[in-house]
């Protein structure tokens, strides 16, 4: 077995301090170059008026639910999910994160809709990210609720009503829209 060294961010933290500012602008050149991530995530966060890179985020999180080459694929969520953490961090922008949790929400009850049941694991996925939308606009932003009103309603309405999930939606966008 071979012994890696890994170097710390300590380390290289120390070494970006002694970088002039050309070489420093030069590696975050290299890195953006590097990988689509790494583009995604400098765009966002240096661009944030730039309505196509919250596009390219939505696109993202709804890939899975409807990939762009049709029809219905393994439907890993993981994703979907990353899309909006990755988003959330690189931008810190709290409209668009909530417009994306509420994206992910949104595709995947249209999903069920269309398709039937799928399975707990999904239904827990969307429910997490309602949950954390609804504790986000509590916590952060009750400005932002009006905003999303009309959808939080269609959401509702479009939601099956009678069982698990669509009772959970109904719960929580009545008690975001009572709440206001």
């Amino acid at each position: 077995m071979t012994n890696k060294t890994v170097t710390k961010w300590v380390d290289i933290k120390k070494s970006l301090q002694n970088l002039e500012k050309e070489e420093f602008i030069q590696l975050v050149k290299d890195l953006y170059a590097l990988s689509k991530e790494n583009k995604s995530f400098l765009s966002a966060r240096f661009d944030r008026d730039n309505k196509d890179i919250l596009l390219e985020y939505k696109n993202k999180v709804i890939e899975p639910f409807y990939p762009k080459r049709g029809g219905i694929g393994k439907l890993q969520l993981r994703p979907a999910k990353n899309a909006i953490s990755d988003y959330k961090k690189a931008s810190n922008d709290l409209l668009g994160t909530l417009d994306l949790m509420l994206t992910y929400v949104e595709a995947g009850t249209k999903f069920t809709t269309e398709y039937g049941y799928i399975n707990e694991n999904f239904y827990n996925s969307l429910e997490s990210v309602l949950y954390d939308f609804k504790n986000l606009i509590n916590t952060k932003s009750q400005d932002y609720l009006d905003y999303f009103r009309e959808r939080l309603e269609k959401l509702s309405q479009n939601s099956d009503k009678g069982w698990g999930y669509g009772d959970t939606i109904d719960e929580v966008v009545g008690d975001l829209l009572d709440n206001k």
